[in-house]
């Protein structure tokens, strides 16, 4: 080393010395555990994990061979294999017209369908009744909203009534129907 470092060094050892009792470190706290930032950039986001574990779950049927549904009983219906795939593609017709006929459904007085668990022949889904019946009943309103502006001086009770008695010629016999005097009964053909 040459003499100027040597000087530059020893000057530079002499200041931190001297200055050492003029300058205090700050306290330093470890702790045992990740600080709040730590675990929430390392932690879990409640709305990004439930969505992706979502996501993961799309419901769907499993695949069966052919093979497989004929060795579990499955008949053919025209020429393929009866699957509850084919089976949730009935309409929603379709299946208001059974749950009419079990008595599950039935026609209210208002024009609605509604629920009767009371009567009803057989295990549903209640679920799927009710989103059914939720859409079919959202179906109607939009009919009789659109008729009452066709007619703007009938009253909308008026069109619903008109409308209903049109409606239960079409009803599929046995369907559940209501009385004016409140109580249910099959229609008959």
């Amino acid at each position: 080393m040459t003499q100027a470092r040597w000087i530059a060094l020893a000057l530079a050892v002499y200041a931190s010395t001297s200055l050492g009792a003029c300058f205090k470190p700050p306290d330093v706290v470890i702790m045992d555990r990740r600080t709040a930032l730590e675990l929430q950039a390392s932690g879990t986001f409640r709305g990004l994990d439930d969505d992706l574990a979502q996501a993961g779950l799309t419901p769907r049927g499993t695949p069966f061979t052919r093979g497989q549904l004929e060795a579990a009983g499955s008949q053919p219906n025209g020429g393929e294999a009866r699957t509850l795939a084919s089976a949730e593609a009935e309409s929603d017709a379709a299946r208001l017209d059974m749950w009419l006929a079990r008595r599950c459904a039935g026609e209210a007085l208002d024009g609605t369908v509604v629920e009767t668990r009371a009567s009803c022949q057989g295990a549903v889904d209640a679920a799927q009744v009710g989103r059914v019946l939720e859409r079919e009943n959202r179906g109607r309103w939009q009919i009789w909203t659109y008729l009452h502006r066709k007619r703007p001086n009938a009253s909308l009770e008026e069109i619903r009534k008109v409308w209903r008695e049109q409606h239960l010629k079409g009803v599929t016999c046995g369907g559940q129907i209501q009385r004016n005097d409140g109580a249910w009964e099959a229609k008959k053909c």
